[in-house]
């Protein structure tokens, strides 16, 4: 994936989530992170801004597989980083995120970093 407006489709398994907090504003919520894990073992990072958390927060389940589309590409933060990939998704008010039954597409629900 190049930086920009991804307009593919991409499986991926909801790996983790947990809400992101600023520490120098007094724990004031940012949004939430993520890691996503695709049919490859390819861990990548991503996020939903405390604006868009309405419409993402109740379709978020780890171990979910899900296809997204319509969601931005960004290099990824380096003070932030916790996957090797040198990209990051972002969703956005254009995102689509869909649970597909994990009988229609078996993944890995693990992956080994050496």
């Amino acid at each position: 994936m190049s930086p920009g407006r991804c307009a593919r489709i991409v499986v991926t398994r909801l790996h983790r989530f947990w809400k992101a907090r600023n520490a120098k504003k007094e724990g004031e919520l940012m949004g939430v992170d993520m890691l996503l894990l695709d049919d490859q073992s390819y861990l990548i990072q991503a996020c939903v801004s405390v604006h868009r958390l309405n419409t993402f927060r109740e379709l978020l389940r780890e171990g979910a597989i899900y296809e997204l589309s319509g969601f931005d590409v960004t290099r990824s933060n380096n003070h932030f980083k916790l996957c090797d990939s040198v990209v990051s998704i972002r969703l956005n008010e254009f995102t689509k995120m869909v649970e597909v039954p994990a009988v229609a597409n078996p993944m890995s629900t693990e992956m080994f970093r050496f």
